[in-house]
């Protein structure tokens, strides 16, 4: 099969863009061919990609060029012959996406990276098309869909599906109704689609895997708790009631919070000022985004990963998993389908949400550290079922179910 997964290619580093590398490594290697595509029209000097890769990665470059006046025509050409309603209706919804919260060259943007990918689909006789998330990337590979009769899948990450703008929400639902097939990684995701009327016949749960991470841990030392956060700082995480129970606390040691991550809604000052409120000014670290060395190194450090998402959208759950990985237990509210990637009481707490319920989860989680309770087999035990082979086996059998339904209905 010859595929394109529309999403981001690391660094920066996100859920969608680690999935993305990790099941297209794994697909190449089972016989595919398979092209991420960012496309991106400017990319820093400099930059490369955060792993090793083999599959392609499409990338448009400048906006003014024969090649992209030639995928433009081609594809407004296209959308005129094709005279497809769902196509035409998608692509104003496109610009109405986009209009919502940018100005108007925005759209213009997207309408080129549409077309770009409509001819690059054309030209290279893809075989399927997955697009990260309900939104512009969710439209696009619909729209190609219906001219091109190419199968178009979306992962259902979370995100989106979740938002409370009524432009987000609108196009959620427009692709859960005309799209083929949805993938989904955890039932929260899934629960939530269907509320926004998704055909549960056309989901499909691939999963999310995990690698074994090379970490040398520095947890022998006892002269502090390291409780650590990683992920998009957004106050969906909880990260105010984490503070807050971190200064209620009732143990023997001092305490240390170290926060990785984007500052995606600029709340650092903000909990920053909670902190010293508290008197945890001394014990609350915000250390920003991090390479994937540093992030190994910042694992290293940690006796135990805290997720204290609040109820709604999914999030957090690759943390979860790579924490559990490098042997490190996690505190959880278990919201957000966080409940469905620890197991309670052997590779973590979950605990349930409010400062109270978090800081118990915190002080059960101190106390098995210091006795030494939390097994390693038990984390190998658990890691191991959750493998990106057995994930990139879930989602071939998916994309073979989805092109041989659609050559079913083209040959009745």
């Amino acid at each position: 099969m010859r595929i394109v997964q529309l999403c981001g290619v690391a660094p920066p580093f996100s859920g969608d863009g680690t999935w993305a590398h990790e099941v297209a490594e794994r697909l190449m290697q089972r016989g595919n061919e398979v092209f991420i595509a960012p496309l991106r029209f400017t990319i820093p000097p400099g930059w490369r990609p955060a792993y090793e890769t083999h599959y392609g990665i499409i990338d448009i470059g400048s906006p003014i060029s024969w090649k992209t006046l030639a995928s433009i025509l081609r594809f407004v050409v296209g959308l005129a012959i094709k005279h497809d309603p769902i196509a035409f209706k998608s692509t104003l919804l496109l610009i109405y996406l986009i209009r919502s919260r940018k100005p108007l060259r925005f759209a213009v943007a997207e309408l080129i990276r549409l077309a770009y990918l409509y001819a690059f689909c054309a030209d290279n006789k893809i075989d399927v098309i997955l697009a990260h998330h309900a939104n512009e990337r969710g439209l696009s590979a619909l729209i190609v869909e219906r001219l091109l009769g190419i199968p178009a899948c979306v992962f259902k990450h979370g995100g989106g599906i979740f938002s409370e703008n009524p432009a987000n929400i609108k196009v959620a639902r427009w692709v859960l109704r005309y799209g083929t097939r949805f993938f989904f990684c955890s039932m929260n995701s899934w629960k939530r689609a269907q509320e926004l009327g998704m055909d549960e016949n056309r989901a499909t749960y691939v999963g999310l895997g995990v690698s074994r991470m090379a970490v040398q841990r520095e947890r022998s030392r006892h002269d502090a708790f390291v409780i650590g956060f990683h992920g998009g700082l957004t106050r969906k995480r909880g990260l105010d009631n984490l503070i807050k129970a971190i200064a209620q606390l009732k143990i023997d040691e001092s305490v240390q919070l170290l926060i990785s991550g984007y500052d995606v809604e600029g709340i650092w000052p903000d909990l920053e000022c909670l902190a010293s409120r508290l008197g945890l000014k001394q014990n609350v670290s915000y250390l920003g985004q991090l390479s994937y060395d540093q992030y190994l190194k910042f694992l290293a450090k940690l006796d135990v990963m805290a997720l204290a998402q609040n109820p709604g959208e999914t999030g957090s759950l690759a943390t979860c998993l790579e924490a559990q990985a490098a042997g490190v237990p996690v505190v959880t509210t278990g919201e957000g389908g966080l409940c469905e990637y620890v197991v309670d009481g052997v590779t973590g707490v979950i605990c349930g949400t409010g400062v109270m319920n978090i800081r118990r989860g915190l002080e059960i989680a101190y106390e098995k550290c210091r006795n030494n309770q939390w097994n390693p087999k038990e984390f190998d035990r658990w890691i191991s079922m959750h493998s990106w082979e057995q994930v990139a086996s879930n989602v071939e059998e998916a994309f073979r179910s989805v092109i041989l339904s659609r050559k079913r209905d083209a040959n009745p």
